[in-house]
């Protein structure tokens, strides 16, 4: 399992909460409002970004030639 952090990024005019490349949340208006989700609810992110669909997402992919 691959342990990522949770954090707060842009795309696209919005704000998410997100653990490596994943995002967990919808889209908020303000980085403000993106932080007080996450802290209101930070154990439930971070159960989530356990979760084998995060982490396969995060995992590098191993190429093997045949």
């Amino acid at each position: 399992m691959v342990k990522v952090e949770l954090s707060i990024s842009e795309y696209r005019k919005r704000f998410y909460i997100s653990a490596g490349l994943s995002r967990l949340s919808k889209g908020f208006k303000s980085k403000e409002d993106a932080n007080t989700e996450l802290e209101n609810n930070r154990s439930f992110y971070e159960y989530w970004s356990k979760s084998i669909s995060v982490s396969v997402q995060n995992t590098t992919p191993i190429i093997r030639n045949i």
